[in-house]
C-alpha cells in the first residue's frame, strides 16, 4: 500500500479499493 502523504483521502480510498494501477508512485 502507499503512504497518505502528498495524496488525500480520495486518492487514498480509490487506492484500497482498487490497487491496479498506482499513479501516485
Amino acid at each position: 500500500m502507499y503512504t497518505i502523504r502528498v495524496h488525500p483521502p480520495y486518492a487514498w480510498f480509490l487506492e484500497t479499493h482498487q490497487p491496479r494501477e498506482p499513479s501516485f508512485s
